[in-house]
């Protein structure tokens, strides 16, 4: 029996599609990319896409139905997102991160007197937290924005050192690393920010 077409928003799937090449950041020019991006996929999210289907969604093959749910779905959790679902809405309510959002995200920690404030400071930890979970479902925003952060003293307490996103470590939140350990040069800054990169490395490396 023939397969019923999804209906499937051309826009979301095509915003799906950039934020998986975003996630992946090693690039999908061609086909034979799709491989690599089927390993990555089933290291992150435990589930597989085989590299057809991987092929198919990305345009690299032509076909005559929509991608299925489960793919969909598979990819939103590489990207982040906790179903397809999520994807939409997120898409569809929230939206980009607003400049508006990222003007107060690089200006929040700028206080003078950061040594007054300790390092369990509730006030700080609720709005480095509320900065995180935001960043996390906008790549594009976290990569505009961390620069900024990794600068400041305050940001690298809160937002770096109490906030590691784990979970998007291999796909983005590593660059955030990676620019605070040039801003922060302690020993202890030094090993806490290579360890996260070596977990990075570990987990792109290494099959589950």
């Amino acid at each position: 029996m023939a397969r019923t077409p999804n209906t499937v928003p051309a826009n979301k799937a095509q915003a799906l599609k950039e934020k998986v090449k975003y996630v992946y950041a090693l690039g999908i020019e061609n086909p034979v990319d799709c491989h690599g991006l089927s390993d990555a996929i089933i290291r992150k999210t435990k589930h597989y896409l085989s590299p057809a289907t991987l092929k198919r969604f990305m345009g690299f093959y032509a076909s005559g139905f929509q991608d299925s749910y489960q793919t969909l779905n598979v990819l939103a959790v590489y990207c982040g997102y906790d179903s397809w679902n999520h994807f939409v809405n997120q898409e569809t309510n929230k939206g980009s991160v607003t400049k508006e959002e990222l003007a107060l995200f690089k200006n929040i920690f700028n206080i003078k007197d950061y040594y007054n404030i300790a390092d369990n400071d509730e006030t700080m930890q609720l709005v480095s937290r509320r900065i995180a979970e935001r960043l996390r479902v906008d790549p594009f925003a976290f990569e505009s924005v961390i620069p900024d952060l990794a600068k400041n003293k305050l940001a690298q307490v809160f937002y770096f050192e109490h906030f590691p996103d784990y979970d998007n470590l291999v796909s983005f939140q590593y660059k955030g690393y990676i620019e605070y350990l040039k801003c922060k040069k302690t020993p202890e800054a030094q090993i806490f920010g290579h360890c996260l990169l070596f977990l990075e490395l570990f987990c792109c490396k290494t099959l589950p």
